[in-house]
């Protein structure tokens, strides 16, 4: 009787050690906001010590300078994964390129459905993104928008392939980017 005990509890303290290893990798940090600003007369942004970037609001994003950049690239958090509200229309310029630099820690990042512009530079040199998903609505991806992304699929609705490389700015991007483009339907 005594070994039953004895297997019993052994049984519950493993199952109870089992748990809360469970429970420790399963449990995240809570993020705690690193900075944040105004990037569009409608729009905000938001830096998490995770390295998310949050931008809310509506509307288009500011262009940002080639020499300055966005103001969420000169903090001590990197941003590692850009999540934009549904109803920004316009990713500005240079918006998560680094002036003169490659961008080696972004690697996730939305396109919103609502938006219509990416603009001029906007994810140059984010040698780690993998995927970017475009909304059908879209009408233009700026000059080097996506240069130097090695890694990069594109996902898109639009089809045939000719009406795509139509919204490249300049048809030279088009060519540059060597990634695979994958169309389809919503």
């Amino acid at each position: 009787m005594e070994t039953w005990i004895f297997l019993l509890l052994g049984f519950v303290i493993m199952l109870i050690s089992i748990l809360s290893i469970f429970l420790l990798l399963t449990y995240t940090i809570p993020a705690h906001l690193v900075s944040c600003g105004r990037c569009g007369n409608s729009a905000t942004w938001e830096l998490y010590d995770n390295g998310t970037l949050k931008i809310h609001g509506h509307g288009p994003m500011y262009d940002f300078d080639q020499y300055v950049g966005a103001p969420w690239l000169n903090q001590k958090v990197k941003v590692k994964r850009a999540v934009l509200s549904n109803e920004i229309s316009k990713i500005g310029n240079y918006a998560f390129s680094i002036p003169r630099n490659y961008n080696p820690d972004l690697k996730e990042a939305n396109i919103p459905s609502a938006c219509i512009v990416i603009g001029h530079h906007a994810f140059d040199g984010c040698i780690r993104l993998k995927e970017l998903g475009l909304p059908t609505d879209l009408k233009l991806i700026g000059d080097k928008a996506i240069r130097g992304c090695v890694n990069l699929k594109i996902y898109h609705g639009i089809t045939p392939e000719e009406d795509f490389q139509k919204i490249f700015y300049n048809s030279d991007d088009y060519d540059i980017f060597s990634g695979p483009i994958i169309a389809y339907r919503r």
